[in-house]
């Protein structure tokens, strides 16, 4: 049901915009009647926006952008012209952002009202229970979030505790992973080499590609294979590795 003190100003907005619609200005007649158009629906918007603000309380977010459907369609009907519809089409973006803004505005200054007195003169019983409901409901989101939150964490962290107690080798193998990871660094610091150097040189100077230079690195190539013990003698001789060769052109 529409407010009648809205129902009154918006059928003397309606009424000068036939007015102004029916008056004939010459080389600004377009100008004109864009303009009579953009002020009609902000107008309409206007006292929509009033009546809901004279509210006790001011609806939800969605709410609020349904009244404010509500209201252009009272202004396309109301005005009865094809023209108010199109226009209402090209300015629905400028009346939606004019809308939240105020609605916006208007929701900080009842909060902040009310912060400065929780118990206002016009309290009643409905208010109050209305208050603590609300009040209630947020303590219990704001408990379940939290209660998500700790849930959520203690998973990542038994996640990220299996996940690392799954890489942690055995002792005998930490005890060689150590040696293997000690015997690589030794060599890097001595050739200022990296370790895309020392596996792009497999075939060269030693028979350990990328793959198999990365499980060594993890303990699991085994100590005893050609590949292993190749890779090895080439890192505790410390010399750099071979430049490779240069492909040839086929020019």
């Amino acid at each position: 049901m529409v407010n009648p003190v809205v129902e009154a100003r918006v059928a003397e907005a309606a009424l000068r915009l036939r007015q102004e619609l029916g008056r004939n200005s010459g080389w600004l007649r377009r100008k004109r009647r864009e303009q009579a158009l953009r002020e009609y629906l902000a107008e309409v918007v206007a006292a929509h926006y009033a009546a809901m603000c004279e509210q006790t309380y001011l609806p939800s977010e969605e709410q609020a952008e349904t009244l404010l459907a509500g209201a252009i369609e009272h202004a396309v009907f109301e005005a009865n012209s094809p023209e108010v519809e199109n226009a209402a089409a090209r300015y629905d973006a400028e009346l939606a952002r004019l809308w939240r803004v105020g609605y916006t505005a208007e929701r900080a200054r009842r909060w902040k009202q009310w912060q400065a007195d929780p118990r206002p003169p016009h309290t009643t019983p409905e208010r109050e229970a209305y208050e603590a409901q609300a009040r209630a409901e947020l303590d219990q989101l704001r408990k379940q979030r939290e209660a998500e939150r700790e849930a959520a964490g203690a998973v990542e962290s038994v996640e990220r505790s299996e996940s690392e107690e799954a890489e942690l080798p055995a002792e005998g193998e930490a005890a060689e992973v150590e040696r293997r990871r000690r015997l690589l660094r030794e060599y890097m610091e001595a050739t200022g080499a990296t370790e895309h150097a020392i596996y792009s040189a497999a075939g060269r100077d030693h028979s350990c590609h990328k793959p198999e230079f990365y499980r060594w690195k993890r303990g699991e190539l085994p100590s005893d294979s050609e590949t292993a013990r190749s890779l090895e003698r080439f890192l505790a001789a410390k010399q750099p590795p071979s430049p490779a060769a240069r492909k040839k052109s086929t020019r």
